[in-house]
């Protein structure tokens, strides 16, 4: 049963730069979303491509689109752009090559309202280019834990708390990736960021696919459109691989990787407890100076 008649209305930030075919999947996603409250804020980083028309194609009213006339080169300019126009009583972020399961808003607007969190996420799968599954924003015990991995894309909050915690930073100020400096300094502001245990979200990341923006391949999402529209019991069968790729890679994996685990949560809790995010740590060291792994991540998704 749908939340619709009390629940408010969601604003939903997509910062997007020249994907239009990739995009075109992510806002069919929004759209067979079971909560039909929302805005779609679509925020181009000075796009050059054809996302206008995508995105006008869609002839929804709930659809905006906004070209920045100067690029940023990343997420933070455009989804703090997002933030400001936003008139939601809820925000939500999505990236422009992810797509949610069609009860992903309902979900988390009703765990919001009922767990007495400041922000909610939601479990996700990765999408590996290899076709492997890999299940993603664990936590056991429900609260948040910056070693955790946890994409924009599975978020969601009052539109209060994201004026409250504040801009996201650009990454030329972060050793981090922007989300996750952004998610981390709610956490240390005391905020609670609780997961709900719910598959709600399919992570494409570019990252993952070397010269993804040049490419403008979107094959790998037309065939994850049809399994989670035409697919009976789509995610059951998905968190199915992804089970069998872990249990895969425990047993393939070499003896000393499960040695290092120890050390590697003493060093994660070392990491917090000096207020530090525990991957700015491995960024600075393996990347350099701030806003370096993004840096990286632009070389290799071909999106300079």
């Amino acid at each position: 049963m749908s939340l619709d008649a009390d629940s408010g209305k969601v604003s939903i930030i997509t910062a997007t730069y020249n994907r239009s075919r990739v995009l075109a999947y992510t806002v069919r996603s929004v759209l067979h979303q079971s909560h039909g409250k929302w805005e779609h804020l679509i925020i181009g980083d000075a796009c050059t491509d054809d996302t206008a028309t995508v995105v006008s194609a869609f002839a929804d009213s709930r659809i905006t689109f906004l070209n920045l006339a100067r690029r940023c080169g990343e997420q933070s300019g455009p989804n703090n752009e997002g933030v400001a126009r936003a008139t939601g009583d809820y925000v939500a972020f999505l990236n422009h090559d992810d797509l949610w399961f069609p009860d992903h808003l309902e979900t988390c607007v009703r765990a919001l309202r009922e767990d007495e969190a400041d922000i909610v996420f939601t479990l996700y799968l990765s999408i590996r280019p290899d076709g492997q599954h890999v299940l993603g924003g664990v936590c056991p015990t429900r609260a948040y834990r910056p070693h955790v991995f946890v994409p924009a894309s599975t978020w969601l909050m009052r539109r209060a708390t994201a004026l409250d915690v504040g801009p996201w930073r650009m990454s030329s100020k972060c050793f981090n990736v922007p989300s996750q400096e952004w998610l981390f300094r709610a956490w240390k502001q005391g905020l609670r960021v609780r997961l709900v245990p719910h598959l709600t979200v399919l992570a494409v990341q570019a990252g993952r696919r070397p010269q993804a923006y040049r490419n403008q391949d979107a094959s790998e999402h037309e065939v994850l459109w049809q399994r989670m529209t035409e697919e009976h019991e789509a995610r059951v069968h998905m968190l199915a691989e992804a089970s069998l790729g872990l249990v895969a890679a425990l047993q393939e994996a070499p003896i000393w990787k499960h040695w290092l685990r120890p050390f590697r949560i003493l060093g994660w809790r070392a990491a917090e407890a000096c207020g530090v995010h525990p991957a700015s740590v491995r960024n600075g060291l393996l990347y350099g100076g701030r806003g370096g792994f993004v840096r990286h991540l632009h070389r290799r998704r071909g999106s300079e």
